[in-house]
């Protein structure tokens, strides 16, 4: 711990006293160093092991803002341009109304491609063809491209993914794009499936929240995401809730990795960094403001751009160049550029809140207060 950001420390704590919390981690890297690395807690309550420096946590949809990195990566290596057509790289894209769909769209969530809606014959297709990929590819939007705004929480990682491997020279997947182009050099863990190399005891067990905490629970999700939820055929249902089948990991809806690491990402895409290349064309795009839509999924007006979440009067992170990503339950990072801060956040207890976890919340605020006084 830094000198100067004790409360920060205080505040951590705190979380475990009042909040019901389990076990967490919280880091955070000013002007480029470490300033906060706590960690506390079970990493597995049911078995009684202990939190320890090298426990791997699940950030959930958080993770989204890791897979978007790759993303701007590649833009600053001027492998594509936020401006273009999606199908400007990705030819077959352009099927069923989606000719015109531009990254900067799709990113932002207004491509009308929510849910991945698996064809009647999934079975009697080739391996390519049933593929998560494959099948957006082919399918209609739900609304006409750009016109309205839906939180594509799992199939904007594939679709992610696909474009990554369009326009890598290498032809890697966009998890094998960050390993071997950032996370490997540098030392950091974040991944999207586990590699056999990584023991699953060394991952925190998650746990759901208990029904019965519903009943007394303070801070509540809205209550239009609430009744859409719980409404079969909604598009919240359909995108968050839900029966799913499976068709592999999305770097969008899941991923898990060392909290410091993922603080130490945002730290470095607070500046044009030296290791990473990033050029200032790159910064200046995910630093610009975007005003919040209402979004169909979340049912709430959301500010989405580039793959990230962007400030909002609801969720009200960082200064107005701030870039990040909230997660279902409680996982939280964002880089802060005005401060230049990286911050990240994961607990193994989950919350009610979709964007606006309060303990996250309450961690975030000590640390920008904590620079502030600097």
């Amino acid at each position: 711990m830094e000198r100067g950001f004790e409360p920060v420390r205080d505040t951590f704590l705190r979380t475990f006293a009042h909040h019901r919390e389990h076990g967490a981690a919280c880091a955070a890297y000013h002007e480029g160093k470490k300033v906060v690395d706590l960690w506390a807690g079970l990493r597995d309550r049911r078995r009684g092991r202990p939190f320890a420096e090298d426990t791997l946590i699940p950030f959930f949809g958080a993770a989204q803002g890791v897979a978007a990195m790759a993303l701007a990566l590649a833009h600053s290596r001027g492998l594509l341009d936020y401006g273009e057509w999606v199908d400007t790289y990705w030819p077959e894209f352009a099927q069923d109304g989606k000719q015109e769909i531009s990254l900067r769209q799709m990113l932002g969530h207004r491509a009308g491609l929510p849910t991945l809606k698996y064809p009647p014959d999934l079975h009697s297709l080739t391996e390519a063809e049933a593929a998560p990929a494959a099948i957006l590819a082919r399918q209609k939007p739900e609304w006409k491209p750009g016109t309205e705004q839906g939180y594509h929480y799992a199939t904007l990682g594939w679709i992610e993914d696909e474009l990554i491997q369009r326009v890598d020279p290498a032809g890697r997947s966009l998890e094998r794009f960050l390993l071997e182009e950032v996370l490997e050099p540098l030392g950091l863990e974040f991944y999207f499936d586990r590699p056999e190399s990584v023991p699953a005891a060394r991952i925190a067990v998650v746990e759901a929240t208990q029904p019965l905490r519903f009943l007394t629970e303070r801070e509540l999700p809205p209550l239009r995401l609430l009744l859409a939820h719980f409404t079969p055929g909604s598009a919240t249902r359909r995108t968050l809730g839900g029966p799913r089948k499976t068709g592999g990991s999305s770097p969008s809806a899941q991923g898990f990795g060392l909290v410091r690491s993922v603080a130490r990402l945002y730290s470095l895409f607070t500046e044009c960094d030296r290791e990473l290349k990033l050029i200032p064309e790159t910064l200046f795009e995910l630093e610009a403001p975007d005003e919040p839509r209402w979004d169909k999924v979340l049912k709430q007006p959301v500010s989405w751009s580039l793959g990230f979440a962007k400030p909002s009067p609801r969720f009200d992170f960082g200064g107005s160049r701030a870039f990040g990503m909230p997660a279902l339950g409680g996982a939280l990072g964002f880089a802060d550029p005005d401060r230049l801060l990286g911050f990240a956040y994961a607990p193994t207890s989950l919350g009610f809140q979709v964007l606006e976890d309060r303990r996250a919340a309450a961690l975030r605020q000590a640390v920008q207060g904590c620079v502030d006084r600097l």
